[in-house]
């Protein structure tokens, strides 16, 4: 069993749903694009590793941390919460084994960091396996997350 590292390719924030000054969440989408993931046994990884965008995230960057400083660029610490999938986002791979579409399931938060796996269902399914080739589409996972009050709060 492997962790596959991501390449997060955006997030987009839904602040206003909770308090923008004290959370919120986030559409983050992601693909593994290069890279191998076999289905069944390894475990795709959002954090500590992979990419945002064209930026390499250093080992020790959790995904709360490249949400905060990559994404919304205002200092504010930044604590996941919960973590959910989004029906209507599957990602898509052609070369995938029992593809095209991709859904994550057991979506888990850790250490600010986000885990799942890769299934050709939301619920239920076949593990996926996919190949180092490209992706049509990518991946996107929902992330509820609060924010450290700063003094102006």
């Amino acid at each position: 069993m492997a962790t596959r590292f991501a390449t997060i390719k955006g997030a987009k924030f839904e602040d206003s749903f909770i308090d923008y000054a004290s959370g919120g969440m986030a559409y983050v989408s992601f693909d593994l694009a290069g890279t191998i993931y076999t289905g069944g046994s390894d475990t795709v990884q959002l954090g500590a590793g992979g990419f945002d965008g064209t930026l390499t995230v250093p080992g020790t960057q959790t995904l709360a941390q490249v949400l905060a400083v990559n994404h919304r660029r205002d200092n504010r610490t930044m604590t996941i919460q919960g973590v959910g999938t989004v029906s209507w986002a599957s990602g898509n791979q052609s070369t995938a084994t029992n593809g095209p579409q991709i859904f994550a399931q057991s979506v888990a938060t850790s250490g600010g960091n986000v885990t799942l796996n890769l299934f050709n269902a939301l619920t239920g399914g076949s593990a996926i396996t996919c190949t180092a080739g490209g992706w049509e589409r990518a991946l996107t996972i929902l992330v509820i997350y609060s924010l450290a009050l700063i003094s102006s709060d």
